[in-house]
């Protein structure tokens, strides 16, 4: 049985020729570093001619098979971005279109938006802060509401 993947990463670690690289493994019982230190030993290290270029061009061809690879597996790219597009208005929309609600013994004190809601807190911290602790007082109950709130009751 060939072991080609592990043929040629010797043979790029090694420097050394296919046929070189198979008989050290085939002496070694196919430890790779045993034949390493077996291609060293019999001085073969580094004799077949190294051209920047060819290791450039290999490391492509290996990125290329791994994009297949990761398409075949996933999907096209286009379909990603898509999902990824639908996912990014999808979760903008529901920031929108849900709210939180405050309500009193007397009825609805007001609502904001899940987006104007972390808007205003990131950017009044203090003044939120402030506002929560007096709604507390004053025994105002939160709720959100929505569209996707019903659904989610439903399940």
């Amino acid at each position: 049985m060939v072991h080609y993947s592990v043929i040629e990463k010797l043979r790029k670690q090694a420097q050394v020729s296919y046929e070189d690289a198979k008989e050290a493994l085939e002496m070694t019982e196919w430890d790779v570093l045993d034949a390493y230190v077996w291609l060293e030993a019999k001085g073969k290290i580094g004799s077949m001619p190294w051209d920047e270029d060819q290791a450039q061009q290999e490391n492509n061809e290996e990125k290329k098979e791994e994009t297949v690879e990761e398409i075949r597996v996933e999907g096209t790219v286009e379909e990603k971005e898509t999902v990824d597009d639908n996912l990014i208005c999808r979760l903008w929309r529901m920031g929108w279109d849900n709210r939180l609600v405050a309500r009193n013994k007397n009825g609805r004190v007001g609502s904001l938006s899940i987006w104007g809601l972390l808007f205003t807190v990131l950017i009044f911290r203090k003044f939120a802060l402030i506002l929560f602790l007096l709604s507390l007082v004053l025994q105002v109950k939160y709720s959100l509401e929505g569209p996707d709130m019903k659904k989610a009751q439903t399940r």
